[in-house]
């Protein structure tokens, strides 16, 4: 009886280590996951910033000539831009590119589609 004694000791033990290991493990979880919406809230707040020190600019440079719009100058290659660019782009914009390119386009697609395409090109 002794030794079972000991043996269902040395299991509890065990287990309450093992318990304390799993609460270690997801006290560190925690705390990565927090740095990371801290970091989170940085970078927004870091882009918050960068946006409004940009329209600063904006304002400040109000002699400046208005900027021309891209669908009366030439198009330049849209395959090379960046996805957020191309996203930013309007169907109008799209349709135009690609109807310049020779792509044929349906009223029918959708923004996503008119991506896929300017994409493949």
């Amino acid at each position: 009886r002794e030794e079972e004694a000991k043996y269902v000791k040395s299991q509890k033990n065990i287990d309450k280590k093992m318990t304390k290991g799993v609460e270690v493990a997801q006290a560190k979880a925690e705390v990565a996951t927090k740095k990371k919406r801290t970091a989170k809230k940085k970078s927004t707040a870091t882009k918050a910033k960068a946006k409004t020190s940009a329209k600063k600019k904006t304002v400040t440079v109000k002699s400046a000539p208005a900027p021309v719009k891209a669908s009366s100058g030439p198009i330049t290659d849209w395959t090379q831009l960046a996805d957020s660019t191309l996203k930013r782009k309007t169907v109008a914009q799209l349709t135009e590119y690609l109807t310049e390119k020779g792509v044929s386009v349906e009223k029918s697609m959708k923004k996503a589609d008119l991506l896929s395409a300017v994409k493949s090109l």
